[in-house]
């Protein structure tokens, strides 16, 4: 499975609001290596991370092959909208190639480095690009075209505000301009239908 099949998926669902179980279920379901996806609310500084995942690998039985086990950890303090979507955040980190993913201390190091200096994009490595996908790509699930339709209107003509929006979609209020804004159908395109 590749992301765009998952986030066909959540547009064609007729919820109000995007289960971050759900879609962990569907990727569990759908998606070759990951045989188990588990939430882990932990105590983290949230001046360096709300939250990551990490990856074990595990087997049903000895004759079956291994899966990965995805154990998504966030910050214990964060509200029900943040933790949606940093869990859904970190679940988009599935579909990183080798190079994407952060699985040793090296490359955390390398990574927090780059946050703070924020590289131009041709000298950003693949895991801090990565972590700009995989803020769209959740943004993009919690908020599928469908349900932006919905709410583009009234955030318009400013009869909903971010913060009505981000009730309905149970979403960080504020992430609700980037939802609604002109670039979110650029970010569409290129995550869904023309993906690298």
């Amino acid at each position: 499975m590749n992301f765009a099949q998952l986030y066909n998926h959540v547009n064609g669902l007729t919820t109000d609001n995007i289960s971050v179980k759900e879609v962990a279920n569907f990727v569990v379901a759908h998606h070759d290596d990951v045989g188990e996806v588990n939430f882990w609310p932990v105590e983290l500084d949230p001046d360096i991370s709300l939250g990551h995942i990490k990856y074990e690998r595990d087997r049903s039985s000895p004759y079956d092959a291994e899966f990965s086990i995805a154990n998504i950890r966030f910050d214990k303090c964060l509200n029900r909208c943040w933790r949606r979507f940093v869990c859904c955040k970190e679940l988009m980190h599935v579909f990183d190639t080798a190079d994407q993913r952060v699985d040793t201390r090296d490359r955390f190091v390398r990574l927090m480095g780059e946050f703070e200096a924020i590289p131009i994009p041709v000298d950003a490595s693949p895991m801090f690009l990565s972590e700009l996908w995989a803020e769209w790509k959740a943004l993009i699930v919690l908020c599928p075209q469908r349900l932006r339709e919905k709410y583009i209107a009234g955030w318009q003509n400013k009869t909903l505000s971010d913060f009505d929006i981000a009730l309905k979609l149970k979403i960080p209020e504020t992430v609700v301009s980037a939802a609604m804004g002109g670039y979110y159908l650029n970010a569409l395109v290129r995550l869904v239908e023309k993906p690298e």
